[in-house]
């Protein structure tokens, strides 16, 4: 009963929150990202969802022109913990489905997503903008799976994040989520409480490289995935 309140509180406030958002968003996007971050943070907090965050680049790392490449896909809350805990200035690359949640994703769709479609032309478009935000100093923050996965095993790569940061001559930094899948789980509405772990792996320059060596790399980012699943997955707390 105490769950379902809780939810219903969330629910009704989000509609207030997201129109506040949005409109604030028509004058300053910074302004308007920063209300979706504390809804985002106060619906974690509420629900008992806490986020640590394992930095392997140091202080002294300077987060710009980042490809932040989220490395294991498993939870609809993937999106809500990247806000929370990833370097900024920040955009997210998400697809249509995400941008169709009522209030929710429209929220976040107007000044922290982008969408990217199925369609080659439009996702060629997406990226290019992409590419320009990266030269000028923004990370970005996007999946290399094409999709969520089921059983918590790392699913086939795409290229796309590895070309964007080839192109732009910036970082691959691998993000690695730990137990997000936990707090709410594939397939499940009922979000738990759990204390879940962002791990933000040793960068990768992509200054010297080409576009022949897209591959090599994404081989090398699956190669350190099933890495840090295995262990995750052997993990008596995992």
């Amino acid at each position: 009963m105490a769950y379902f309140l809780k939810i219903l509180f969330l629910a009704l406030l989000l509609v207030p929150v997201s129109i506040w958002a949005c409109s604030t968003a028509l004058f300053s996007l910074k302004r308007g990202a920063g209300i979706s971050a504390w809804y985002n943070g106060f619906a974690m907090r509420s629900l008992g969802v806490e986020i640590e965050v394992e930095d392997a680049n140091g202080p002294d790392f300077e987060y710009k022109n980042c490809v932040l490449t989220l490395l294991n896909q498993t939870s609809l809350l993937d999106g809500a913990v990247g806000i929370l805990s990833l370097p900024r200035p920040l955009i997210g690359i998400a697809n249509i489905e995400f941008a169709l949640l009522p209030f929710y994703g429209w929220m976040i769709m107007i000044h922290s997503f982008v969408i990217i479609r199925q369609w080659p032309r439009q996702a060629l478009r997406t990226v290019k903008r992409m590419e320009s935000y990266l030269s000028a100093g923004g990370n970005v923050y996007v999946s290399i799976e094409g999709r969520r996965s089921a059983d918590r095993q790392i699913l086939p790569y795409k290229k796309g994040p590895v070309v964007m940061a080839l192109n732009t001559q910036g970082h691959i930094v691998p993000v690695f989520y730990e137990k997000v899948g936990d707090a709410l789980p594939y397939g499940s509405l009922r979000v738990r409480p759990t204390r879940v772990k962002v791990h933000l792996l040793k960068a990768i320059s992509m200054k010297g490289r080409d576009y022949s060596e897209r591959d090599e790399i994404v081989t090398g980012l699956e190669s350190i995935a099933r890495k840090m699943n295995e262990n995750v997955l052997l993990s008596p707390f995992g």
